[in-house]
């Protein structure tokens, strides 16, 4: 659909709205209309579904974080383990050391000074004995002390080894938990989106017409982009260029700005702005600065489900979609999203029957065949 022919129905669907407002507060004074029913569980079941996907964003944020802390604990246990296997070296060698100490006084019978000064049968003899026994002293002195720190050592790095143990399963406990939290968020998401369809489709035409048209609440466009300065170009965001590049024509476009997180740093691309949010603005421009060939991105306009309407998705429309060339470079942008997904604040993308999440594919039977859709998050 063209974006006149877009702009036509939103008009049209303004006026439509009024209209079935301004009905339905007639008929509410009166008695409950089966029409205004149908639509107000239409909105109740979009606005349940916003609600699980911001949970469902929460729990993998917060995955994300226990990840890190099990990632963190199972490297402080393979340190400890390590330095548990080195203070047993060391120890081995200052037994063997201790052991060799307390044979040679066993055998000799003879270690104190009266001993010595009893049996030496000459004064030289007496200050030779003397002499090494101080020295024999001495070293087994250090000797003792030296396998008493390794000892003490051995101990310690063994209780760390431990503590850092316990922490990585309790880290990895506590991820499973997690995780199984956030999967479980995500089915009734899924439950809750295929409710709302199940909904929509139940409504009548007319019904369907008016929700189909209404318009969206107007939101402001994003402030232009500032005008680059005279300097050489910051260096390009390694998780933005990291994606195999598309061919490109005898030109390519400047590199994708190092303020990858604000908007304004990337040029205006090729959708219409106007009521998109910060998230989807930097998804939109980013994709624009990546693939010079897509022409046409849809933002916001009316829709059964929230996501368009409140400018939290973008269709990306790929050119000849059934070609092999339009299925490779839908999947590009795929991959593209999916490898940028904390940076876009990414919640879904769907492609060819596949709803994506940054987990990965979670279902099928979505339709999306001739465009990517994207779905970003809320800025906090």
């Amino acid at each position: 659909m063209s974006r006149v022919r877009r702009l036509s129905r939103r008009a049209a669907g303004a006026c439509a709205a009024a209209f079935l407002t301004l009905a339905i507060s007639m008929a509410g004074d009166v008695n409950a209309d089966p029409a205004s029913d149908a639509l107000a569980r239409l909105d109740e079941l979009s606005r349940q579904a916003v609600q699980t996907r911001e949970a469902v964003t929460a729990a993998q944020r917060e995955l994300d974080d226990k990840l890190a802390a099990q990632t963190a604990a199972e490297e402080r246990h393979r340190a400890d383990a390590a330095a548990v296997d080195a203070a047993n070296s060391q120890l081995a060698a200052r037994q063997a050391a201790a052991n060799h100490v307390a044979a040679m006084t066993y055998i000799s019978g003879r270690t104190g000074q009266l001993a010595t000064l009893l049996t030496a049968d000459s004064p030289q003899q007496l200050i030779d004995q003397l002499s090494l026994q101080q020295a024999v002293v001495a070293e087994t002195a250090g000797q003792m002390k030296a396998f008493r720190e390794a000892r003490a050592r051995a101990t310690a790095a063994a209780a760390a080894s431990e503590a850092s143990a316990a922490q990585a399963r309790t880290a990895a406990e506590q991820s499973a938990a997690v995780r199984a939290d956030r999967q479980a968020k995500l089915k009734d998401l899924l439950k809750q989106i295929a409710a709302a369809e199940a909904q929509y489709a139940a409504l009548t035409p007319a019904q369907q017409a008016v929700v189909d048209n209404a318009a969206a609440p107007p939101v402001a466009a994003p402030p232009a982009a500032p005008p680059p300065p005279q300097a050489a170009p910051p260096p390009a965001d390694p998780a933005i260029v990291a994606m195999p590049a598309p061919p490109l024509g005898p030109a390519a476009p400047p590199p994708v700005a190092a303020l990858m997180d604000i908007p304004e740093a990337l040029p205006v691309g090729v959708a219409s702005e106007a009521g998109l949010q910060p998230n989807t603005v930097l998804a939109a421009r980013a994709v624009s600065q990546r693939f010079p060939q897509i022409a046409e991105i849809d933002g916001v306009r009316p829709d059964s489900k929230p996501w368009h309407p409140n400018g939290l998705a973008i269709d990306i429309m790929i050119p000849n979609p059934e070609s092999p060339e339009g299925i490779a470079l839908g999947d590009q942008i795929l991959a593209f999203a999916m490898g940028n997904a904390g940076r876009f604040g990414l919640q879904d993308v769907i492609w060819r029957g596949t709803y994506y999440t940054p987990d990965g594919p979670q279902a099928s039977g979505y339709g999306h065949f001739d465009h990517v859709h994207i779905t970003t998050t809320p800025r906090g």
